[in-house]
């Protein structure tokens, strides 16, 4: 079972799923590539974790607002084990 997580930003609800191994393995090398190759592979991740209702937000991503895609790049990292560490910051 994947994890999940509801997200409300604005009064928009949203859910933030775990993303399945299937998904994950072609984009995965992307996230090593060049920056805009890491973007790409990026938004392709929250193209298929990011649900409204119960359908991925899909091409409807790149309509969000700035402040509500970068909370939902945060929660996406989160559910999937994905976020900086934290550890040796000052």
């Amino acid at each position: 079972m994947l994890k999940k997580k509801n997200v409300e930003i604005n009064g928009e609800k949203f859910v933030v799923s775990e993303i399945s191994v299937g998904v994950i393995l072609p984009i995965l090398p992307r996230l090593q590539g060049e920056p805009q190759e890491q973007q790409d592979a990026q938004i392709d991740m929250m193209r298929q974790c990011i649900f409204i209702g119960d359908k991925p937000i899909g091409d409807d991503l790149m309509e969000i607002g700035l402040s509500a895609y970068l909370q939902l790049a945060e929660e996406m990292m989160k559910i999937n084990g994905l976020e900086a560490d934290e550890k040796g910051k000052d």
